[in-house]
């Protein structure tokens, strides 16, 4: 080596080099330096290749030659109190660099490429004149300490919370106004120096920093409140930054919360879907579509002011899916939720429950788009979006769908399902603490084996199961106690709730309220009930016989609802409102629509039911059907719902020819000629008696015709005899409901009749009221008389002269 370098003579440099050649650490500060002399990199590399440790602080050193990239294993670079006005480039792509100190420089900006140092531990750069720094600094997975003091920083990046594992930060004496909400985040930071800088108060959310030691606010434009809770301490002051959160977060709820429209005593709210908006995961950003398509078969949990639906099959085509929706009342959007973990597979007609304890939505069995039922549990922890599927001890319930659960006492209670073998009513339970299922042994009268019933827990340990299906859909009600493990029948008066499956109670100050469900023929109901319960103790309900009242939920026929009885609110999802609008009904019946009106209520705000006189009276079967019919007409023929050109000219010639009769004959009862059919449209009651051959050839004569109806369809009398039915279904509906009066079952008959040849008609008019009912018991049979009387002559022995018999017909008119 022939001279030194800088102001380091040849001796002393060579002593540092064979130092390095020892330590691996090469210290070259204080030489005078202004840059690194053409082959210096080569020099050191002579004495030691491997060197981690490169000390150039205190020179006066502009740039760094990019030759240093070759220094591959160089893990520490200390440039502080030099004249460098930028970080050199080189510097960025040292891959293997922990600790970086440029303190004391000129530098004014920290580039983005900083993001690409991944091993970075420890970054130095106070004593500058940076203005700002990068996003992607918040993306170094492994700094712990990072100094930025003494700089001229107006704001941070708002993702600097995003730093996982920082120690230490310091970002005293700068001109920070406020600092980033995401700073609340930083789950491991001991220290934090924001000293000297501008600030008025600090992000609410930093009260969650658990290890945070040292929170130095000294030499700030602090508010009054903040400066004062300071002065106390720093577990008091953090105390107060999240009482501070929940405030802000009251009042920004308050802000952002849309404003309802009232009606009624429902508020109603338009439900907005981002339809695709950009999400950050763990595996990069995607793009989801917000809409909730309506669907079938999944399930809908209340956690708090969120509603959570998970899987389902949507009618749009059909699908299985297990993808997760979530919206809060705060803001009424809906959200895709993108999750991590173990997912269950697609499904539906599953059970779920919310676990207050551990902040979990757990879910059980169903049935794939393949149709094979389950009975497998997953779990979702909703505080990181992440499914778990744990392993299970003891005997689980068989597979199954359509079961039902609820959350009590760290259990989830699982009761009946359509399970492999048919339906049962088995109850078991399921520690979601220990993972174990168990099946108690109870006494009792049980609830008969079902399917898609509702059950709520309700004062305390008091489990209640109404409703549900077998093979018929039913309408008892029970109640278990789960202290002393028996089952009760409930024994109820007043206007009980017809039989419905799929429907939901929830038990709210001493009164259990049922909403919803489908009723016997499958129709979508909108009443809503209320009972009284007795008290706590189970024994009072077997003979307490608590009265059910019809309570007015308020709401019209929607074509797709979803609901929750939760708290003593009912909250409700629907395809819009006469208020907000209505959804086009083709796409609502192709499921081309996503929920978007949501509307609540508090139950203490709904009121009994005024019924008029004929609500009080049985409801007539047909009329139910029809209303149905008409609920659901998309899913009939279109020559159903609507009238081809050619039967619009007849049905305008009918109603014509009928108006002049009224005209002619206005004491006369209307001519029955253009009765509404089971979807609500007038139809020619000759269009209504469609020619019908059946493949049956016992039906092509008039004995069997005939014997089929009377045999096949319930008669049901008129549900007032002294007028035509309002409406005259198409016998088609008539065979599929297998039931009608008789204008319905003639038009059956007739149908048949003419289908096969005959010359049949229905005839129209009045007859006495035991006529109507076929009630026979007082008329006399006139077979039966004659053959009574030939049997007295013949045993008196008298003669009957041949021409004895023919007595003059009595001629009397009936008119």
């Amino acid at each position: 080596m022939a001279e030194g370098i800088g102001t380091l003579s040849r001796e002393v440099l060579e002593e540092r080099l064979m130092e390095a050649r020892r330590t691996y650490r090469l210290n070259m500060g204080y030489a005078g330096l202004k840059q690194l002399p053409p082959g210096f990199v080569d020099l050191v590399k002579k004495y030691n290749p491997h060197i981690t440790e490169l000390e150039l602080s205190s020179n006066d050193i502009t740039d760094l030659p990019d030759e240093l990239e070759e220094f591959r294993y160089l893990r520490v670079l200390r440039l502080k109190y030099n004249q460098l006005k930028r970080i050199p480039g080189v510097v960025y792509r040292l891959q293997q660099l922990m600790v970086f100190d440029v303190s004391g420089n000129k530098v004014a900006k920290v580039d983005e490429a900083v993001g690409h140092l991944t091993l970075l531990k420890e970054l130095d750069v106070s004593g500058n004149e940076i203005t700002m720094l990068p996003d992607s600094l918040a993306s170094l997975p492994k700094l712990e300490v990072l100094q930025v003091e003494n700089n001229r920083l107006e704001v941070l990046p708002d993702n600097l919370g995003e730093l996982a594992v920082v120690i230490k930060m310091d970002l005293s004496t700068n001109n920070l106004r406020y600092l980033p909400n995401s700073m609340g985040q930083l789950k491991k930071v001991q220290r934090i120096d924001v000293g000297n800088n501008l600030l008025t108060k600090v992000p609410p959310s930093m009260g969650h920093l658990k290890t945070l030691k040292e929170f130095n606010l000294r030499y700030n434009n602090l508010d009054e409140r903040y400066k004062a809770k300071v002065e106390e301490g720093l577990s008091k002051f953090l105390a107060f930054l999240r009482e501070e959160e929940e405030r802000e977060r009251l009042e920004e709820i308050e802000r952002l919360k849309p404003i309802g429209t009232p009606v009624g005593s429902y508020l109603e709210y338009r439900c907005k879907a981002e339809v695709g908006q950009l999400v950050k995961t763990e595996m990069g950003d995607i793009t989801v579509d917000n809409r909730c398509w309506i669907r079938t078969g999944h399930t809908l949990t209340q956690v708090g002011s969120m509603l959570i639906i998970f899987g389902g099959q949507l009618l749009k085509d059909g699908s299985t899916t297990n993808d997760l929706f979530w919206m809060t009342m705060d803001r009424m959007e809906w959200h895709n939720q993108p999750c991590k973990g173990e997912k269950p597979p697609p499904r539906y007609n599953h059970a779920a429950c919310y676990d207050e304890e551990n902040n979990r939505l757990v879910i059980f069995g169903g049935r794939t788009a393949e149709r094979k039922r389950l009975n497998d549990v997953a779990f979702l922890d909703m505080d990181t979006w992440t499914w778990y599927k744990p392993s299970t001890e003891g005997a689980a319930p068989s597979p199954r769908e359509q079961a039902v659960a609820t959350f009590w006492a760290g259990n989830m209670v699982l009761f009946g399902g359509h399970a492999i073998g048919g339906r049962t009513n088995d109850l078991f339970l399921l520690d979601l603490g220990a993972w174990q299922w168990s099946q108690p042994a109870f006494s009792g009268t049980a609830p008969s084996p079902r399917q898609a019933c509702a059950l709520c827990i309700g004062h305390g340990n008091l489990l209640f199961v109404h409703g549900g299906r077998n093979n018929f859909v039913l309408e008892d009600l029970h109640v278990m106690d789960f202290v002393t493990k028996t089952w009760t029948e409930i024994p109820c008066e007043g206007r009980c709730p017809p039989p419905r499956h799929s429907h939901y109670i929830h038990v709210h100050k001493d009164h259990l309220y049922l909403f919803g469900g489908l009723d016997e023929l499958g129709a979508q109901s909108n009443a809503m009930f209320q009972v009284h319960l007795p008290g706590d103790q189970q024994d009072t309900y077997a003979t307490a016989k608590p009265k059910w009242v019809e309570w007015d939920s308020e709401l019209p026929y929607n074509k797709n609802r979803s609901a929750t009885l939760w708290n003593g609110t009912i909250s409700i999802y629907q395809l819009g409102s006469n208020t907000l609008g209505r959804v086009n009904d083709d796409d609502a019946e192709k499921g081309l629509v996503f929920w978007d009106v949501f509307k609540t209520a508090k139950l203490e705000g709904l009121k009994p039911r005024q019924l008029a006189e004929d609500e009080l009276r049985p409801k007539n079967a047909k009329r139910m059907r029809v209303q149905h019919t008409i609920n659901t007409a998309g899913k009939m023929p279109r020559s159903f719902t609507q009238h081809t050109a050619h039967e619009a000219r007849v049905l305008q010639y009918v109603q014509d020819f009928q108006r002049i009769f009224e005209e002619l004959y206005p004491y006369r009862r209307p001519l029955y000629l253009t009765p509404r059919n089971e979807c609500g449209v007038a139809k020619f009651v000759c269009t209504t008696i469609r020619p019908s051959q059946l493949v049956y050839t016992e039906l092509y004569d008039l004995d069997g015709a005939a014997q089929f109806v009377a045999d096949f369809l319930s008669y049901e009398p008129l549900e007032d005899p002294l007028h035509p039915p309002d409406t005259l279904p198409s016998p088609m509906s008539v065979l599929d409901w297998r039931a009608g009066d008789s204008f319905d079952l003639a038009v059956v008959l007739a149908s048949l009749l003419i289908g096969v040849g005959f010359n049949a008609f229905v005839v129209m008019g009045y007859a006495p009221y035991a006529v109507v009912q076929n009630d026979q018991r007082n008329t006399v049979c006139t077979v039966l008389e004659r053959e009574a009387q030939g049997a007295a002559a013949a045993a008196a022995g008298s003669k009957v002269h041949v021409y004895g018999g023919m007595a003059l017909r009595r001629q009397r008119s009936n008119v």
